[in-house]
């Protein structure tokens, strides 16, 4: 069946009517792996649906999902499109009132609530009129009715609408890091548009694993497992919590998978608790041994049966990317935005282009403008911001998105972003800084966990970091090797470039300490408003200088 301008409901009834006992969505449940079918799944989705319509809310309400991922979430997602509503994903661990004013913003006349990882008391802070429906995970004494109550006293609604292209069906909210939450209208056109083009660059066939553990309310989630299920036919694991991680994806043994940088990160420390990176590298060099060890470290990683690994969201460190590749796990750099559903370029060359995101997919035309802007244009970018119409012109121009990324091409036509335009700062001297690059260099030392360049009025760039787990508790033996790295990579920069301190930071960035975006991008605005008081009292007290 070709995909091509099928909408993501007429998909939904293609797999229903002929795959009905194929396996679509797996969800762990205090231990125990449960399953559905296309048909069990259409069952729900189709009694969710009765119960939105019975509401009598005017076609194209907007109804909110709040809830960490899982089985329901696509199951309320799907049951909302086909009352005719308008589904407004909630990044869950967001801030307080950014939720409330999405809320507020969207006009939203109810919600469904699961796993919110400790954010409960979200339930009280809530608009009153709001109606709460509890999702796996929610608190079913603090909703109105609960998903299960409603698959039991609900018959299945058994029309089958055909929406127009033009209807919009979701609103996704970006991640705020650059002020107030904007909510990015899609219209069914967009993914009738593109999947169809995910799936055939992707090489992607309906045996496909996919497993769902970062955010559905991300438009990079909800394409590539949601949308791609949907118009792929493949199989969904949900993970259950961050300590199963590790057995959900060994179990999943996903065949396609989609990360973040700060993930493969977290990996190579792993594989670095257990094996010092000095006998990792040996070990690599001996052939039977390092094939061997290749074999089992994807194994562990649940990665031994992937054709292909994705990292977006956030720029991958060429040297992060070439550490993997010396393990045989190619991971190929993604580039898109919200604002064009998850559409722009991708490496899936034969091989990965390091320090690349590749080439446009078929369908886009991306541009770089005179002032090193990359601009974008194909049938999925957004109709706008919903209730925005000045934002949405400043970025709407000329028949192009303004995406606000700077970036350059190499001599094979891939893009190379390298960075914010919004990010370069000024030092003292009247010298332009993009912190990105720095922070890429910087990340080959191992010892750097995340990192932060800063330095808008000092005489020169400082790096705010913390410590990954390669490091030694040895304090002396850390600054002496950072001052050694810091000497021959400040040999290679430009002299308004190199980077003068190191501020070693107690804490993790997180979501929840509001240091990262819930898709983990650094929130340069608030590691900067947190760090820099300490960081001026400090400047020129030593190259290392440590949080107490």
């Amino acid at each position: 069946m070709t995909t091509l301008h099928k909408t993501p409901l007429e998909m939904f009834y293609h797999w229903e009517k002929t795959t009905p006992g194929k396996n679509y969505l797996n969800q762990p449940v205090n231990g125990t792996w449960q399953s559905l079918s296309w048909s069990e799944f259409g069952g729900r989705v189709r009694r969710v649906a009765s119960f939105l319509l019975a509401q009598n809310y005017p076609a194209g309400s907007r109804i909110a999902i709040y809830s960490k991922n899982s089985a329901d979430w696509i199951i309320a997602d799907v049951a909302i499109m086909l009352a005719s509503h308008v589904s407004v994903p909630l990044f869950v661990g967001q801030a307080e009132e950014n939720l409330l004013y999405i809320l507020d913003q969207s006009e939203s006349r109810l919600v469904f609530i699961g796993k919110t990882d400790g954010a409960d008391k979200i339930y009280d802070q809530l608009p009153a009129g709001l109606k709460k429906v509890a999702l796996l995970g929610g608190d079913p004494n603090r909703c109105d009715t609960t998903i299960a109550t409603l698959l039991a006293e609900f018959e299945p609604y058994n029309e089958n609408p055909l929406p127009g292209r033009d209807q919009l069906f979701t609103l996704v909210y970006t991640s705020g890091t650059t002020g107030k939450p904007k909510g990015v209208m899609h219209t069914f056109n967009s993914p009738a548009t593109v999947v169809h083009y995910f799936l055939t660059a992707l090489r992607a066939g309906s045996n496909e694993r996919l497993i769902s553990y970062l955010p559905l309310s991300h438009i990079a989630e909800r394409v590539f497992v949601e949308m791609d299920s949907l118009y792929g036919g493949m199989s969904v694991y949900f993970n259950d919590s961050l300590e199963t991680f590790i057995d959900d994806i060994q179990y999943c043994q996903p065949t396609l998978f989609l990360s973040v940088p700060r993930l493969w990160m977290k990996f190579r420390e792993r594989i670095e608790s257990r094996l010092s990176p000095r006998l990792l590298k040996m070990l690599l060099k001996i052939p039977l041994v390092g094939n061997r060890l290749r074999s089992k470290i994807k194994r562990q990683l649940g990665l031994s049966q992937c054709s292909i690994n994705l990292s977006g969201s956030a720029p991958l460190a060429p040297e992060l990317q070439r550490w993997f590749a010396n393990l045989g796990i190619d991971i190929r750099s993604a580039y898109a935005t919200t604002e064009s559903f998850c559409y722009g370029c991708f490496d899936l060359g034969e091989s990965p282009c390091i320090g690349t995101v590749g080439k446009p997919l078929a369908g886009g035309d991306v541009t770089i403008s005179e002032d090193g802007e990359v601009l974008y244009k194909a049938d999925c970018i957004m109709s706008g911001y919903y209730l925005l119409p000045d934002k949405t012109a400043e970025t709407l121009k000329n028949d192009y998105y303004h995406t606000s990324d700077a970036g350059v091409w190499d001599d094979n036509g891939n893009l190379i972003i390298t960075g914010r335009l919004s990010d370069v700062f000024k030092t003292s001297k009247g010298k332009f800084v993009q912190p990105s690059g720095l922070e890429h260099a910087l990340a080959e030392c191992k010892l750097f966990a995340q990192l932060c360049v800063i330095g808008q009025g000092f005489s020169q760039p400082v790096a705010l970091a913390n410590l990954s787990a390669a490091g030694t508790p040895d304090k002396p033996a850390i600054e002496n090797q950072i001052a050694g790295f810091l000497k021959t990579l400040n040999q290679a920069l430009p002299h308004h470039e190199q980077i003068e301190q190191v501020f070693i930071t107690r804490d993790e960035w997180t979501a929840e300490n509001k240091l990262l975006t819930p898709t983990l991008k650094l929130k340069r605005r608030e590691i900067e408003a947190r760090y820099r008081p300490w960081v001026e009292t400090r400047l020129e007290t030593g190259m290392v200088v440590w949080e107490q």
